[in-house]
């Protein structure tokens, strides 16, 4: 199989339709963010569309479909640069096995979302930054800094849950995007869905929480707490650190610099939590804020419906599908090449 160290160069006739591309990072600092959180070449993922001029996005404002021509290239401040965009698409072997004539359902789904207009999240840009953290190994110098950026994306999805603008459609980030159109092209047998190999969500942090237990947790955090009154605690506990950490910017730029902190650690082992300990202590409070928040902004009642917000969210895992995944992790995918920008143009 075709590696991306030895990439074939593709022009628009070796593409067929719902191949997943793979987008290297912008200059912006969101794009930069995600590459660092994933380690990874690629921060944006994408799908050819119907006919392989065309290609199918969840980016901000909202799903949507554009020229293949019109992005090969970004704008940063007037610096206009190529972007390297991999390919990928299903195996053979994959779609012999489970009869996969065409990917027409897969593109339907992908449809349906730009028909809805269904919106790019900040609020999933922020959890999915927490989940990925919770795959790296954290030193225990870094808890607190994992603490308050825990406290950020809570207020993120609080933020998003006061809105209720988005009625019975869930925002997606590009990865969920594209993961979403193949696992939702057949409902039944499922036979489109990418397959995260399961050794990526060997969870260190996460299995450390489920240790715990609930019963002394619940037993640090106040009872009953309307989102509200937990919003405005936490832009409290955050201002108290520092007012930048209210703002857009001030959020990016912290994420940036508490992975830049954790990427340069060389600490591999991984962390026993004690909530006898104050970083601890405050650590999993704030875990446990952002799990509650987030089974209630994604409705999780039907996974586990007798499990605890951190339960729910475990079995959950799969929803949080990075670029990076789709680059790297999806046993069902495999690796075609790169993009001929120059020859596209023409």
């Amino acid at each position: 199989m075709t590696s991306a160290n030895e990439a074939k160069k593709l022009i628009e006739k070796d593409l067929k339709p719902a191949d997943i591309l793979l987008f290297s990072p912008c200059k912006d600092l969101e794009s930069q963010l995600i590459a660092k959180l994933t380690d990874s070449k690629v921060s944006h993922s994408a799908m050819i569309y119907l006919e392989t001029n065309e290609l199918t996005e969840e980016a901000p404002p909202c799903a949507t479909k554009s020229p293949l021509k019109e992005r090969l290239t970004d704008d940063y401040k007037g610096d206009v640069y190529d972007r390297t965009i991999h390919v990928m698409r299903l195996t053979d072997e994959w779609k012999k096995k489970h009869d996969v004539k065409d990917l027409d359902a897969v593109l339907s789904i992908a449809t349906g979302y730009m028909s809805d207009e269904v919106p790019y999240s900040n609020y999933n840009f922020y959890t999915l930054g927490v989940y990925m953290i919770f795959r790296k190994l954290i030193p225990k110098d870094q808890l607190s800094g994992l603490t308050r950026l825990l406290q950020i994306a809570t207020v993120e999805i609080i933020k998003f849950l006061d809105k209720k603008a988005y009625k019975d459609v869930h925002p997606f980030v590009c990865s969920q995007y594209v993961f979403n159109c193949y696992y939702t092209g057949d409902e039944e047998t499922f036979k489109y869905a990418l397959q995260l190999d399961p050794s990526v969500l060997g969870n260190s942090l996460l299995r450390e929480l489920m240790t715990i237990g609930d019963a002394p947790v619940q037993a640090l955090r106040t009872q009953n707490e309307k989102l509200q009154d937990m919003k405005v605690r936490l832009e409290k506990e955050l201002e108290a650190v520092s007012s930048d950490l209210l703002t857009e910017e001030g959020k990016l730029q912290y994420a940036n610099d508490f992975i830049d902190a954790i990427n340069k650690n060389s600490q591999k082992q991984s962390l026993a939590l004690n909530i006898q300990d104050k970083d601890h202590e405050a650590f999993v409070k704030a875990a446990h804020d952002f799990f509650e928040v987030f089974v209630k902004a994604f409705d999780l009642q039907g996974i586990e419906k007798t499990g605890t917000p951190l339960e729910k969210m475990y079995a959950f895992q799969e929803y949080f599908v990075t670029p990076n995944d789709l680059f790297e992790n999806m046993t069902n995918l495999e690796y075609i090449g790169i993009l001929d920008n120059d020859e596209i143009r023409k």
